[in-house]
């Protein structure tokens, strides 16, 4: 059975209730996992940027700034996550955001197509987590080999997933270069997902075919609400088809591992012969 990731990433706004309505949304939608960004901007942004002349505030700084929750909001978030059953994890992007998620306990931790050839972060998410994701945006075959085997000596091994991506907010169906997910598959001989970035389902059901095992997708409570991803991301209606329509489009796909009858066959079997 696929696995369905609601990305919430930071489209709570710094809110804490807002982050208990997606984590909400995204457990009604029927979602396996509700997955939040922990973001310290400090640790990932220039608070401006400079010239020989001038200084000019860096937009994206500020508004990081405004969307940071305290341990104590993720706390009470993961408590809601774990009273309504559904799984949460989060994308770090740092040390610190490592240790709060280790703090805070998940299942996975995903490091972002921004760090992917960031060894030094993603050889401690392996040495702290028993499962990392990784995502692949913009990344060569020959980037992703190199981080692969950088990790070849940590011990325990964790499982290493990888997740085809492309880095473009919003993708185009036409980018959506869904083929890769094989590719990936082929090449690494690991589990692969599919990041979804299109504003549809049907690069999903695509990838799908081409063997995503675990799915990604934005969701926001409105699309209108300030900040970087709600404008792309699925608001609730749309999220609960896309889950919909990838778990129907699961079943149909099948195993794969052998070529049994099917009940409904079993039922209506004819054969020519003679009798």
């Amino acid at each position: 059975m696929v696995q369905i990731i609601a990305e919430a990433g930071s489209n709570h706004n710094g809110s804490v209730a807002a982050a208990v309505e997606l984590v909400d949304l995204a457990s009604e939608a029927g979602a396996d996992v509700v997955k939040f960004q922990f973001i310290y901007p400090e640790n990932l942004y220039l608070p401006e940027f400079r010239d020989l002349k001038n200084r000019t505030e860096n937009l994206a700084f500020s508004q990081r700034k405004k969307e940071v929750l305290s341990k104590s909001d993720w706390r009470a978030v993961w408590a809601h996550a774990s009273d309504r059953g559904i799984g949460i994890t989060a994308s770090v992007f740092c040390s610190a955001g490592l240790d709060l998620l280790d703090q805070l306990g998940a299942t996975f931790v995903k490091i972002s197509s921004t760090d992917l050839v960031n060894t030094e972060l993603i050889r401690q998410a392996a040495s702290q987590f028993n499962h990392v994701v990784l995502s692949t945006g913009m990344a060569s075959l020959g980037e992703i080999e190199h981080t692969l085997l950088s990790l070849e000596h940590i011990r325990p091994s964790p499982v290493i997933s990888l997740m085809h991506c492309v880095s473009s907010y919003p993708c185009q169906f036409e980018d959506s270069n869904v083929k890769r997910v094989s590719r990936l598959r082929s090449t690494f001989g690991l589990e692969t997902g599919y990041s979804d970035h299109t504003l549809g389902h049907e690069s999903a059901l695509m990838a799908l075919a081409y063997g995503a095992e675990f799915f990604e997708k934005h969701i926001t409570m409105d699309k209108s609400l300030p900040g970087f991803d709600h404008a792309h991301a699925a608001n609730t209606e749309e999220f609960k088809l896309y889950v919909s329509l990838v778990r129907s489009a699961a079943f149909a796909r099948g195993s794969g591992t052998t070529n049994e009858q099917t009940d409904s066959e079993t039922k209506t079997r004819a054969r020519r012969g003679v009798y």
